[in-house]
């Protein structure tokens, strides 16, 4: 290890951590909180995201922190969306988990389109009844897998 590298977190440095990040904005000010200098604290990050494992003890708790905090703000926004039935709360969820893979669905279902409209030009515009259906099938079969991603 390098001279200049702030020593590993030690087991209260992580518990004192993991207490304030739950309660604070940023990490930063987790940090500052829980009296981590921040030279340190993006070392060890750096380091703990690289694999070293006297410093991935460190990374692992704040990714679990921000997994159960996240948890908690959708189970929240849940709750007051469809126990309270808060509009404000629907519109949150649909424009931050839903719409997203709505729009990725219609991107996928625009180049399945494109991509038949293409095979379609392509061919004859006189083309047998059997390539017209087996396109048909081909396009059922894409929007099917498509609808499972």
């Amino acid at each position: 290890m390098k001279k200049n590298l702030p020593p590993p977190p030690t087991p209260r440095h992580i518990e004192e951590m993991r207490s304030k990040l739950a309660s604070c904005a940023t990490i930063e000010i987790a940090a500052a909180r829980a009296k981590i200098p921040q030279k340190a604290l993006l070392v060890w990050i750096e380091l703990g995201m690289r694999g070293l494992p006297e410093y991935t003890p460190f990374t692992d708790m704040i990714e679990e922190e921000y997994v159960n905090l996240s948890e908690g703000i959708i189970k929240h926004f849940y709750e007051k969306a469809f126990v309270e039935r808060d509009t404000g709360a629907m519109k949150f969820l649909y424009e931050n988990r839903i719409k997203k893979h709505e729009e990725r669905f219609q991107k996928k279902l625009e180049a399945l389109q494109d991509k038949l409209d293409a095979e379609v030009a392509a061919s004859s515009h006189t083309a047998p009844e059997e390539d017209l259906a087996e396109a048909e099938k081909r396009a059922e079969e894409a929007a099917d897998a498509a609808m499972r991603h």
